[in-house]
């Protein structure tokens, strides 16, 4: 398992980093690599591809408090164990969805551009490095947001939650699905599926399980990445449950969550089937350095 960009523990602009971190599942043992060859950035997010890891965006944090979202694509060989780069994205993003279709594109859907949020979706074709822009999001507040999750799993888009740009950044409860066309896969038909129930979601993750989609930790306020709330200053407690949509009966439904984790960019799945997160933040905003069991239950970190 690997992990790319982050924040360390100081919680402060300095402590953004670029290193990279693979995790030996057989063994628990845990490694640091040669840094992604670029600075510090946070919101990024990876998907693979094949054997290769694209990791997308992100944003830089400078000491006088200003950001700057990445247009870079860095590639890692997960045989090698090399970065190369590649084409630029058309718009720079952080705090984005991604997902891969059919092993053979990567869809890159929303986020925050510099100053602004978007409701782009862009597209990677990795056999000849080159994006392309699909079908939009709608263009209302619940579609344009920042620190959503979703999925991509089997031609249908999965996209919830996130923060909508208002004054102190106030979460969505849209949830919207998106059908790609398979004989001309930038188009995509977009229909808002309603809102989701109990606690907001923000910078949650997403996982496609036995026919149903599941929404994993994150918090119930939008905050900064120090974990400190936009709307009161205060900090950020993760979220206490599991979400879980049934898309055969269009139902949510709501458990107790196992592990109580924030700032989530993906899972990983491992050789049983568990769900597995790398990092983030539990309560009291601790920036974690624990692979935790995220579903189903188990005795809590490795």
């Amino acid at each position: 398992y690997y992990s790319f960009f982050g924040l360390d523990s100081t919680k402060r602009w300095s402590g953004v980093h670029n290193k990279v971190f693979r995790v030996d599942p057989s063994t628990g043992k845990s490694s640091r690599l040669t840094n992604i060859p670029d600075m510090g950035r946070l919101a990024s997010a990876a998907s693979a591809v094949r054997n290769k890891a694209y990791i997308v965006g992100g944003y830089a944090v400078f000491e006088n408090g200003k950001e700057k979202s990445s247009n870079r694509l860095f590639i890692f060989d997960s045989q090698t164990e090399a970065f190369s780069q590649g084409a630029p994205l058309p718009i720079p993003i952080d705090d984005h969805v991604q997902g891969v279709w059919n092993d053979q594109r990567l869809y890159v859907v929303g986020g925050w551009s510099d100053s602004l949020i978007v409701n782009a979706v862009q597209i990677y074709e990795p056999e000849a490095d080159r994006w392309v822009l699909g079908t939009p999001l709608p263009n209302e507040p619940g579609a344009k947001v920042f620190g959503g999750c979703g999925l991509i799993a089997g031609d249908t888009i999965y996209f919830i939650g996130g923060a909508t740009f208002a004054k102190n950044y106030p979460p969505s409860r849209a949830f919207y699905k998106g059908t790609i066309d398979r004989r001309d896969p930038v188009r995509i038909a977009w229909t808002r599926a309603g809102d989701f129930p109990g606690e907001f979601r923000y910078r949650s993750a997403a996982f496609f399980r036995d026919g149903r989609l599941y929404v994993v930790g994150g918090s119930n306020e939008t905050y900064n990445y120090n974990g400190i709330s936009y709307s009161d200053k205060k900090p950020v407690e993760p979220n206490k449950t599991l979400l879980c949509y049934d898309p055969r009966t269009g139902q949510f439904t709501t458990k107790p969550a196992v592990s109580r984790i924030m700032d989530l960019r993906g899972v990983v799945i491992d050789g049983r089937g568990n769900i597995l997160t790398l990092g983030g933040m539990t309560k009291e905003q601790r920036v974690s350095g624990d692979v935790i069991h995220a579903w189903p239950a188990s005795k809590g970190p490795r």
